[in-house]
């Protein structure tokens, strides 16, 4: 309880809380690669001093739910196999279902509590 009392924070980057938005998900849901790519673009942004957004992502890969009685680890393919964002991603997530940590409170100023329920995106926001 001494790290609960201390006040250990996790913030999210504001360009991974945009893409959750869009997509309308949990951090919970989106699988490991899905998060390299995004950590992926949010360094691109930085080292190259542009300014992709989650559109571009979007144009480039498509979002992907397994199905109803899976809704977990949702992620991220390529439209088109040679054209990419990030390269050298693992073929598979097996393995990191077992290192699993979960975290509630406000995730990001101005914000309810990070949502516990799933939900997949409107075409609106695609």
């Amino acid at each position: 309880m001494a790290i609960v009392d201390g006040g250990v924070r996790f913030p999210l980057h504001t360009f991974l809380i945009d893409f959750l938005q869009t997509v309308n998900a949990t951090p919970s849901q989106i699988s490991v690669n899905t998060f390299r790519i995004i950590m992926g673009v949010i360094a691109i942004n930085r080292l190259l001093d542009i300014n992709q957004t989650v559109r571009e992502i979007l144009a480039v890969y498509q979002y992907k739910c397994p199905g109803a009685q899976s809704n977990t680890l949702c992620h991220l393919v390529a439209r088109t196999v040679n054209e990419k964002l990030v390269n050298g991603l693992p073929s598979t997530n097996k393995g990191f279902e077992k290192d699993y940590l979960r975290v509630r409170g406000d995730w990001f100023p101005g914000s309810p509590v990070v949502r516990s329920e799933f939900g997949y995106p409107g075409l609106d926001s695609l």
